[in-house]
């Protein structure tokens, strides 16, 4: 059957992984967990067992908005996003690749976006060398409980209020507190420090920095 993971009206899953933990030498079967991160970035690992069988009654992965696929071999996640682009050309696919010479492999499989470890880790080696004050303000904005500081990304949807609407005009800041850091445009390239005279298109990402609330006071507005 297929597990099933029962979700509060509003919630939405970004992206799960099955975690696979070594089995004691005692223990016949090895442990699986299931990791879920949510919007806002707060996960949690969950013993598979919890979750209960079901009968094959729902659309899968074909009504997916992301998925994750972080297994510890780059095969295996050159499989795994080959079979969810296969089924879905909707979904978001984000892979790791833990060797550098896969990152382009599984661009070409299908995956929108792919983390080397590598990478991440010698940047932030760099990072922590010449810029520790900002390394250590973006962690404690990241990861403190107690602060809901977070930076956000907001599309401009069809129909939008805001399309054609400079930011001036949009009053953003005035009316959430919300920081327009930049904009990305529908070709992809980027405005960093957007005038207050820019003007919105259909499709493009107000990238923001502000709390969970004031990014659903703008939500609204659009």
């Amino acid at each position: 059957g297929v597990r099933g993971l029962r979700l509060k009206k509003g919630d939405e899953v970004v992206g799960m992984d099955v975690i696979v933990t070594e089995k004691p030498k005692n223990q016949k079967t090895e442990e699986q967990y299931l990791l879920v991160v949510t919007e806002n970035g707060y996960g949690k690992r969950t013993d598979l067992k919890e979750y209960r069988l079901q009968g094959r009654g729902g659309a899968g992965i074909k009504t997916a908005k992301g998925l994750i696929c972080a297994i510890a071999s780059d095969k295996d996640n050159l499989f795994i996003v080959i079979s969810a682009r296969s089924l879905s050309s909707e979904i978001r696919i984000v892979a790791r690749a833990l060797d550098p010479n896969s990152v382009a492999k599984l661009k070409k499989a299908g995956a929108d976006a792919v983390v080397s470890t590598d990478v991440i880790g010698g940047l932030r080696i760099v990072s922590e060398s010449i810029r520790p004050t900002v390394v250590s303000f973006l962690d404690n904005m990241l990861r403190d409980t107690n602060v809901s500081l977070r930076v956000e990304e907001i599309q401009i949807v069809p129909q939008s209020k805001f399309i054609g609407k400079t930011l001036a005009e949009t009053q953003i800041y005035e009316k959430t507190g919300l920081l327009v850091i930049a904009v990305k445009n529908s070709n992809g390239s980027y405005v960093y420090n957007p005038k207050s005279s820019y003007k919105l298109s259909e499709e493009d990402v107000i990238i923001v920095i502000g709390n969970t609330e004031q990014v659903y006071k703008v939500k609204q507005m659009l």
